[in-house]
């Protein structure tokens, strides 16, 4: 009964709309224990601004629309595109990498999952359009190119804790769930239906990571970023409003837009949204990461989609790339609904979204 009281409580305290005021921003906070303590205690995902006229200074120092851009060109290694990507993630949240990957890669991809493109077979060529509004397809894992590159999973890896002295990650990421295909086909009937167009931040412990298939201007369906947030105690399940606020925050918006091949990487707590643009259309590859031991599973049709005629390209897997995804191979049969679980290395354990989120 009192569990159920504080939660009604909770509720009433926490609107699920929030301006972007000091008191808003901590009361909300503060009320999420758990994502408190996480917030303040776990480095990897530590904020360190909590006075908004310090962010604004923080924004106007830094330049971050311009800083939290590179071009792979333009940088003579991996090694030292991983180096500053990295490090633009770590203290920004996030990152943008135009011709991460080249050309012929990504028609190489887009002509191995041609049968399971949701943009391929929701065009009309009848009508010369699409009707179709949005998509999620799962990628078979051997068909996957990017899955496992060192672009993404070092950079994460390393915008994360590096012991000098151990030489070792202190934070591993995994593969939390299958990978998507997206395409968001903006209509009016979906325009003003979808969530991910407030700004919000996602799981604190995640990362997600998009690669542009078709070439995206910045007058179409996208999403934006604010490099820097990620400073800022705010929590997930919520919509900020930032008209509502001491900082002009238009100034600070990063288009994530460019070639196909583009790349662009936000960590859990950086706000973001997708921004439609009437008949545009968005079309990655996008893959969430985590720092934790919490996985989405899939159900079997959708594992048997995924794996089954992956097992060839799992046994070829390094030694630290399998350990990223057996969660979700071994995760037992059991149910056609797709569950959240705790994997301890050993067996199972199902849990809530709560674990997740850390509300």
């Amino acid at each position: 009964m009192m569990k159920n009281i504080l939660k009604y409580l909770k509720k009433l305290i926490v609107s699920e709309n929030m301006d972007f005021t000091n008191f808003q921003i901590l009361k909300n906070f503060f009320v999420n224990r758990k994502i408190a303590k996480l917030r303040s205690s776990r480095e990897a995902v530590k904020f360190n601004i909590i006075n908004l006229k310090k962010f604004k200074n923080f924004l106007e120092k830094e330049n971050l629309v311009e800083k939290c851009q590179i071009d792979k060109n333009s940088i003579n290694s991996d090694e030292m595109l991983i180096n500053e990507s990295s490090e633009l993630l770590r203290k920004f949240g996030f990152v943008i990498i135009k011709n991460a990957f080249d050309k012929e890669k990504i028609q190489k991809f887009k002509n191995n999952v041609k049968n399971i493109s949701p943009k391929n077979y929701f065009y009309d060529n009848s009508e010369n359009k699409f009707h179709y509004e949005m998509s999620n397809e799962l990628i078979p894992l051997h068909l996957n190119e990017f899955l496992f590159d060192d672009k993404i999973i070092n950079t994460i890896e390393k915008s994360c804790n590096y012991s000098t002295e151990k030489k070792e990650l202190l934070e591993k990421i995994y593969v939390r769930q299958a990978t998507k295909i997206i395409f968001f086909n903006t209509k009016k009937d979906n325009l003003n239906n979808n969530w991910t167009s407030g700004w919000h931040v996602d799981f604190p412990t995640q990362f997600t990571v998009h690669i542009i298939l078709d070439d995206l201007g910045n007058d179409q369906t996208r999403m934006q970023a604010i490099p820097g947030t990620n400073n800022l105690p705010l929590i997930p399940g919520k919509h900020y409003n930032l008209q509502n606020s001491l900082i002009d925050f238009k100034k600070y918006f990063v288009d994530c837009y460019g070639p196909q091949g583009t790349m662009y990487i936000h960590s859990g707590n950086t706000l973001h949204r997708n921004y439609p643009v009437l008949d545009t259309y968005r079309y990655v590859w996008s893959q969430v990461y985590t720092l934790d031991n919490i996985f989405v599973s899939m159900d079997n049709e959708q594992k048997k989609n995924v794996f089954n005629s992956s097992k060839d390209y799992i046994d070829k897997l390094s030694k630290e790339n399998k350990e990223k995804i057996t969660p979700l191979i071994l995760f037992p049969n059991k149910s056609n609904k797709k569950l959240i679980f705790q994997y301890n290395g050993k067996s199972f354990i199902e849990t809530t979204k709560n674990k997740m989120t850390y509300l």
